[in-house]
């Protein structure tokens, strides 16, 4: 399965739905998340993904962040009072 995301994902500045789902071996997220201004769904679901990088706060236009199943992420970072846009948050 998908182990890494590049740090060139940020350069997708037009993507409005990401999907990672499913992805048992991802355990991290690059910091150049932030490029991805116009992100209005995030699906982490089911993913062992241990942490969100404090970038996650500049997703600014996502409105619905996926979760639910993630047993590894025991914390959520600050950062994500700057997800002014979110509705949904499982």
């Amino acid at each position: 399965g998908l182990v890494r995301i590049p740090q060139t994902i940020g350069l997708l500045s037009k993507l409005t739905y990401l999907s990672l789902a499913n992805c048992g071996c991802l355990k991290e997220l690059p910091d150049t998340l932030s490029g991805l201004v116009s992100l209005q769904q995030f699906d982490l679901s089911v993913s062992d993904i241990d942490r969100l990088p404090m970038s996650i706060g500049r997703l600014t236009s996502l409105i619905d962040l996926n979760l639910s199943q993630c047993a590894l992420l025991v914390e959520l970072p600050d950062s994500l009072g700057g997800l002014v846009s979110l509705q949904s948050m499982n």
